[in-house]
């Protein structure tokens, strides 16, 4: 029961259908997350009458971040409706993170059905790829890189052909992808077995064909970050090897970015034209800074309705207070990720690893990308995140356990 109602949250936010019921738009997740979580909880309910909430930090900055949202987008905002919805997206995904962690064992079997999730994703895009049919929820509006393109003022059709799985926009798409490839390398890295290995192939294949530039090069860059850590634990002495290898090929990426033809940076282009909009905003009106509630007033005036930067995005919905408390969270993530790599007979490091760098992925792809954007993308953000606790809560309890005997 537990397999079935965690593989039901970890794969809700990768269908990404929204139904209209009135005025209020409710996305399909909801109610199946909201009932997972509640079934999950139940028996926290019924053997010792209270939920167990997490006692870390990390779920500490979550909820200031619901409490400093309600007041920038219900109090101080001057829209409403808007501001429930965004509170509403903090609250599933605070109790679908709470849901996750009541489990108190077997996290490597709960990473395994978050890869199968990954896996059956990634091969359903390269399917809509191989045929060019079978999107249902994509958002022609927001395909830009894909589909219609602004070129010198004109509309111009490129590559129709691309992966997206049930998402609404391939970019979307790519960051979850991206993040499930470093989970599912974490794993074959830690395993003798070829079936993880296996996996990674539908899965970068798949965001391939999502012809997300942001997503694909962040993931060679983590992948770098990766092997690095690998040798580090595995192959001490090779670390004089890849380090000036690894600085050679930055310089070599520099270079060959530096000589690009400018047409293959139209979509960056368009992206600082987006920031240079959140900028002048802020400064016609510095309060934002403050209580932030302007992403509305944003969508107003720019040619898109959101800046395609997670950190601009944070400081118009949350002001600066906001983007404070994403940091401090991001702080608290490398602070335990730290601790735990230097810690003492500690099994399937590597496997952290990849749940560390697929969180990462979110902040990294997030100069470009509004990547905590809706429901969805903070669902699939929270549940990396309490993957990554839980598996560390998991392999700290056993270090100790095998401290104690000694």
């Amino acid at each position: 029961m537990v397999t079935i109602l965690l593989f039901l949250i970890f794969i809700a936010p990768t269908i990404q259908y929204h139904m209209e019921i009135g005025t209020v738009t409710i996305s399909l997740m909801e109610p199946v997350v909201l009932i997972a979580s509640i079934l999950l909880l139940l028996p926290n309910l019924v053997k010792k009458h209270s939920i167990k909430l997490p006692r870390n930090k990390i779920f500490i900055s979550l909820l200031i971040m619901l409490i400093w949202a309600f007041f920038t987008q219900v109090i101080f905002s001057g829209y409403f409706q808007e501001g429930l919805s965004d509170i509403r997206n903090w609250f599933f995904s605070i109790l679908g993170f709470v849901a996750i962690l009541s489990q108190n064992k077997n996290w490597e079997k709960w990473i395994g059905i978050y890869i199968i999730t990954v896996v059956l994703n990634s091969i359903i895009g390269i399917y809509q790829y191989i045929t060019d049919t079978f999107r249902p929820f994509v958002d022609l509006s927001g395909i830009s890189h894909l589909g219609l393109v602004l070129v010198n003022g004109d509309i111009s059709l490129i590559n129709t052909k691309y992966s997206v799985g049930f998402f609404t926009h391939p970019n979307g798409f790519a960051m979850y992808l991206v993040g499930g490839f470093m989970i599912t390398l974490g794993v074959a890295l830690s395993s003798k077995r070829i079936k993880e290995k296996i996996f990674l192939l539908p899965i970068f294949t798949s965001l391939i064909l999502t012809f997300s530039k942001t997503s694909i090069l962040i993931s060679l860059g983590l992948l770098l970050a990766f092997v690095f850590i690998f040798i580090k634990f595995k192959y001490p002495v090779l670390n004089l090897v890849y380090i000036p290898f690894t600085i050679f090929l930055f310089i070599g990426a520099f270079l060959i970015i530096r000589y690009l033809p400018s047409n293959i940076l139209t979509t960056l282009y368009w992206r600082a034209g987006l920031w240079k909009i959140a900028y002048e905003l802020i400064l016609r009106d510095p309060i934002i800074l403050l209580i932030g509630g302007s992403l509305h007033n944003f969508s107003n005036i720019a040619y898109y309705f959101q800046p395609h930067n997670v950190y601009i995005y944070f400081v118009l919905l949350y002001g600066i207070l906001g983007l404070i408390i994403l940091f401090g969270m991001i702080w608290e993530i490398i602070k335990k990720m730290l601790v735990f790599l230097h810690a003492d007979r500690v099994k399937n490091k590597i496997i952290l690893v990849g749940l560390f760098l697929a969180i990462m992925s979110l902040f990294a792809i997030g100069l470009a990308e509004s990547s905590l954007f809706g429901i969805e993308a903070r669902i699939i953000f929270i549940t990396w995140l309490a993957l990554f606790i839980g598996f560390m809560r998991e392999k700290d309890q056993e270090r100790r356990g095998m401290n104690d005997e000694r």
